[in-house]
């Protein structure tokens, strides 16, 4: 993978994490959209339950 492409993905790996968000989903239909999301936002609040902001875990 050339470098350009490695930071692409990083890029778009960290724009769909954060927010949660499913992989394409611009094109997912609404409802498709929120059972694709559903275990990512459970994920993030996972992670955010068990390293909560300034945590020293």
């Amino acid at each position: 993978m050339s470098e350009t492409r490695f930071k692409e993905a990083r890029y778009t790996a960290a724009m769909v994490r954060g927010p949660a968000l499913p992989q394409g989903c611009s094109t997912l239909s609404c409802e498709d959209f929120l059972v694709a999301r559903r275990p990512l936002i459970a994920t993030v609040f996972r992670l955010g339950y068990l390293n909560p902001p300034g945590s020293t875990r």
